[in-house]
């Protein structure tokens, strides 16, 4: 893994923990010599100026991971060899001693034959994570997959989403990180699950990103097409009466049948079946997330 990054001035004093690197990272003035360092680097690789590989790669993890994701980001990752159409993904997990080579040796090379051509890793409240990049999305999801395999058997690992460029990839690291804390809520997860397995319990954590997924893939999803389209009143009644068809059907004064139609149809369209009680859960977070959001739109 990657050595923390330790050797960020802020213009009186050297900083030696994460938290003083990334602060330093605010300053325009340091960030603008650590980029001018970089150009130099790459004009001259032989000078005593130059910045090594793996500190520019914890700079861009550590930035990634407190969600800093600015142009000034985006531009040491072009220096990295980053493209901002490139997939990317983040994998979290316990890493394994048995595995020690590769992490020494090199994830890239590991993950390389799998069509990965960017790699970044860090620690981050005792969990290890891996970032890869690739031009195209299912190759980048097969390495992380790959990847999946150099973890712990015996803890959790978390696969996040996929994204683009650095917002992406710093939505990504932190989908993870959240996910991974709710494990205590969620007891019958799978040993390898998905940052998107658990998006009600990363909502009550104060995770924005999730928030925002229950809104715009779900709730907006339902309220398509405006009043005319029975999907929001329909899975609305459905989860209030209790998951019963015939009471919903007696509400909405249509037959059983509309009803199983309709909660087919927002299965397909939201990707989560409020016949199961894990997804129903899914769907009832995203409905008061929804009405929460449109109330304080309505109100400012």
């Amino acid at each position: 893994v990657p050595p923390r990054v330790a050797w960020l001035r802020n213009g009186r004093h050297r900083t030696t923990t994460r938290e003083g690197a990334v602060m330093g990272m605010s300053g325009h003035g340091d960030f603008l010599d650590l980029v001018s360092r970089l150009t130099v680097r790459h004009r001259r690789p032989t000078t005593d100026y130059a910045v090594p590989e793996d500190r520019l790669h914890s700079i861009v993890f550590e930035c990634l991971a407190d969600g800093i994701a600015d142009d000034r980001v985006v531009s040491l990752m072009h220096v990295m060899g980053w493209h901002d159409e490139d997939a990317c993904m983040a994998v979290a997990g316990h890493s394994h001693d048995d595995h020690d080579d590769v992490w020494e040796d090199g994830l890239l090379e590991f993950m390389r034959p799998h069509g990965v051509v960017l790699v970044l890793s860090g620690t981050r409240s005792g969990w290890t994570i891996i970032v890869a990049a690739a031009r195209e999305a299912q190759t980048v999801e097969d390495g992380i997959e790959a990847a999946a395999s150099l973890f712990d058997e015996a803890s959790p690992v978390c696969l996040g989403d996929m994204g683009r460029s650095a917002q992406g990839a710093s939505s990504s690291i932190r989908g993870v990180l959240s996910a991974l804390r709710t494990i205590p809520a969620v007891p019958d997860l799978p040993r390898v699950m998905r940052s998107s397995d658990v998006l009600p319990e990363r909502a009550l954590l104060g995770d924005a990103d999730a928030r925002r997924q229950l809104y715009d893939a779900v709730y907006s999803a339902l309220c398509e097409g405006g009043p005319l389209n029975p999907n929001l009143p329909t899975v609305d009644a459905f989860l209030r009466l209790g998951g019963s068809l015939d009471a919903t059907a007696r509400q909405l004064k249509v037959h059983p049948n509309t009803v199983r139609y309709r909660l087919k149809r927002i299965a397909e369209t939201t990707g989560w079946d409020a016949t199961d009680p894990r997804e129903a859960y899914v769907l009832r977070t995203a409905l008061a997330i929804g009405r929460i959001g449109d109330a304080a739109l309505r109100d400012s």
